[in-house]
Parts: C-alpha cells; structure tokens; sequence
C-alpha cells in the first residue's frame, strides 16, 4: 500500500520544508542533510496531485523524455506518473520493499518501528512477517520470513506459524549469510598477510628466532589458518547461545586473528627456544671435544 511521506532539510537544530530546501542554491544545500519522514496514511490519487505532476515531469529536463513515453491510457498511468515524479522530484527516496518504486506502508513500521531495534514487535504483513524480542538471557532475537509454503486459512497457531515461516525462508537465509560473510573474505586473507609480516620483522630483531624470509613465514601462518578457522566457528557457534547474530558478525575477524595470533605466538616462542637450546648444546659439544681452544 503506498503511503503518503514528506521530505525535510535538517541542519542541527534546523529544519525546513523541501520544497523551501529545492530553492537554495547548491552551496546551501549542501549545509542539509535531507531525511525522508513515512506516515502510516495511505496514498490516494487526486486530479490536482496528478496535475501537479504533469506539470512538473513536463518542464523538468532530467524527467520530460520519460513523462513523453508514458501512455496516458494506461489503466496504471496516475501510477507509474506518480512513480516518475518521486523519483526525479525528491532525493534518494527508496523503499525496503524489493521492485517498490515509492515508500509503502512497510517503509513506515520499518522506519518508526524495526530499524532502532529497541522495540519489541511482531507485524504481519501480506508476504511476510517479522518479529523481535529477547530471550530470558537477555539475547536480542531478530526473526522473519515470508509465507512460501505456509498453509492458507486460520492461524490457530502461532508459535508454529513463526517456525514454519522460518524454515521456509532457511534456504534464502544461508545463501544470504553465504554472500554476506564474503564481504569478510578480503579481512580474512588480510590477517595472515600482516601476521606473517610482523612475524618476519620479529624473526630478523630475535637472535636464534625461527625463518628469517618473509614467504617461509607466510607458509608458516597458512598452515596454521585451517585450524584456527575451525577454532572460531566452534567459539561463533558457543557464542550463538548468549550473543546476537549481528554482535557475532562483526567479531568473526577478531576472534579469527585472535585465535591465529596466539598459535604463531605459541609456535614462535617454542621454536626460539628450541632453537636456543640447541645451539647452546652444539657449542657445548663442540667445547668438550675440541677444549677452549676451538
């Protein structure tokens, strides 16, 4: 359902109108910050709204071609004419709602509602629903799907409503995490490299330490990668139970390089020592067969 929304130009303490905001000059304008303000009132069309549309899209260079290649008689003409002058007449103006082209009620509760994460909810709309609360361990649970296999009728069920419509989203939810988690992968090739850099300035300033060249220590760390990886999917995995998904998310690089820090720490301090040992008993041996002379 499309709903009715204003535009406003914030400067601090200042606000004006945007359609004071769209006269200053570009200087101005840049001293505002433009925020987009959703109502829970559904948008109807009007002869003069559609008027003042017309008359804008016709005289706007950025709009004039594709207001031309409108068909005025169209059954959806008031719609894809309102959808042209949001686009051109306002900034930035976007829904959450996939192929939207003007806010709709669900940009409202999202905005009002979902996006500060503080409130507890539970909406229901036409495809979907999606819910927050928190656990008896205070864990903040954020939840949602939508209806692709569930079952038309009744709900007498809400609890199983809410696990059916999670299941059903399962699939599309991985392949999410998937993608997401990708945008790490850059982080994650990163640490080893900067790992084995400080390992190698290390091993040059340490007498008796362990490889001196940079790749022997770059294929030092990576062996030690496969591991430390596994170690921090259980520690995300225990974690799950007492920390949000979002806090875990942002902590997979840091507990990663933890864990890969503390093994080539471990590995470094051993082999410096091994090291030590053995070439203090080589001079030893070679002081007992050859006298103090050698």
């Amino acid at each position: 359902m499309l709903i009715e929304f204003t535009q406003v130009g914030v400067k601090g303490e200042t606000e004006i109108s945007y359609e004071e905001y769209r006269l200053l000059d570009d200087t101005q304008k840049k001293e505002y910050k433009v925020e987009t303000r959703y109502t829970d009132i559904r948008f109807e069309f009007t002869d003069e709204a559609v008027e003042t549309y017309e008359n804008f899209l016709s005289t706007d260079d950025k709009s004039k071609t594709q207001y031309e290649e409108l068909n005025k008689s169209a059954d959806d003409y008031n719609e894809q004419l309102y959808y042209l002058y949001v686009k051109h007449y306002y900034v930035s103006v976007t829904s959450i709602l996939r192929g939207a082209k003007a806010p709709v009620l669900r940009d409202y509760y999202y905005k009002n509602y979902i996006s500060d994460g503080n409130a507890y909810y539970l909406y229901v709309f036409d495809d979907m629903i999606a819910g927050f609360f928190k656990t008896d361990a205070n864990l903040p649970i954020v939840f949602g799907g939508y209806f692709k296999n569930c079952k038309d009728g009744q709900i007498t069920d809400i609890h199983g409503l809410i696990k059916d419509v999670y299941y059903d989203t399962a699939g599309y939810t991985s392949v999410s995490y998937f993608l997401s988690s990708m945008s790490l992968l850059p982080m994650i090739i990163l640490i080893p490299l900067i790992f084995a850099f400080v390992m190698w300035g290390m091993g040059k300033a340490v007498k008796n330490g362990w490889v001196k060249a940079y790749g022997g220590c770059l294929k030092i760390i990576y062996s030690f990668v496969w591991v430390s990886a596994f170690i921090t999917a259980i520690v995300i995995f225990a974690l799950g139970w007492a920390v949000s998904a979002r806090l875990l998310y942002s902590l997979i690089p840091v507990i990663f390089g933890g864990v890969l820090l503390a093994r080539i720490i471990v590995y470094c301090v051993v082999t410096a020592v091994k090291n030590a040992k053995r070439i203090t008993s080589a001079e030893q041996n070679n002081k007992d067969i050859f006298g103090d002379n050698l």
